[in-house]
């Protein structure tokens, strides 16, 4: 993990110093994360001019990143503070592991999580607030073989914060919660997806967004929202599939 550190932060660094750090998206996180430090509202004027990052992105995890510019406020401090996310991932990697296994396959399951090719994508792009559903998701992984599932729907739900499309997410750790018989924490799980999803996508990002709608639906042939497709695809049940197979 120091080893994977050491490596990540120094090609950030350099990155940084040779003015290849991208404005898209560290420049923007820059920006938002400068305001919460100053108990603000994250304007960002990359965006647009008084742009709310709120009403492009629903992350307000992003926050928690704060304190670390009242110690450095530079946007190296989020590349700092990404490389430290993503490294943290190879502790509950090694915990599952070693609990199917041993300590070996373990360490070797550690050190390929850190020399993974995502990651070191995320490493070359700069911060991104995904960074912080990757130890998440993780952690989620290790609470259900643990068989936690009560710690596994908290650290589910904890993801509708880092970003909106992982309420989705939750589908999936439900299904998996489902398919192990564990109903209740499955039936939590799904209805907190599904709500987290619907309240960033349908009341925080509208709400700030300068178009008064979520900009990132990509999905326009089942409905022009998420709360239109879930009621086209009720209503309709059989034509969803002809509508999606004419989308280029």
């Amino acid at each position: 993990m120091t080893a994977a550190s050491l490596l990540y932060l120094a090609h950030s660094l350099l990155r940084f110093r040779n003015f290849e750090a991208k404005g898209y998206d560290l420049g923007i996180f820059d920006q938002a994360v400068r305001q919460y430090a100053l108990f603000e509202a994250p304007i960002v004027p990359i965006k647009g001019e008084d742009f709310h990052l709120l009403g492009d992105h629903f992350h307000p995890i992003i926050a928690s990143l704060a304190p670390l510019y009242w110690i450095w406020g530079d946007p190296r401090m989020l590349n700092v503070a990404m490389t430290a996310l993503l490294v943290s991932t190879a502790v509950p990697v090694y915990l599952v592991v070693r609990s199917w296994f041993s300590h070996g396959p373990a360490i070797l399951s550690a050190a390929a999580v850190l020399l993974f090719w995502p990651f070191q994508a995320m490493v070359n792009w700069d911060f991104h607030e995904i960074a912080f559903g990757v130890p998440l998701i993780a952690w989620v992984i290790w609470a259900m073989e643990r068989h936690r599932p009560w710690l596994a729907v908290g650290l589910s739900a904890a993801l509708l914060l880092v970003r909106e499309d992982l309420g989705v997410t939750l589908l999936a750790v439900a299904l998996v919660l489902a398919i192990r018989r564990l109903w209740l924490p499955a039936a939590v799980t799904a209805a907190l997806g599904v709500l987290g999803f619907w309240f960033a996508t349908e009341v925080v990002i509208p709400h700030f967004s300068p178009a008064g709608e979520f900009g990132y639906w990509e999905y326009t042939a089942l409905g022009a929202s998420a709360g239109a497709a879930v009621v086209f695809m009720l209503t309709q049940p059989g034509t969803p599939s002809q509508s999606c197979s004419t989308t280029p």
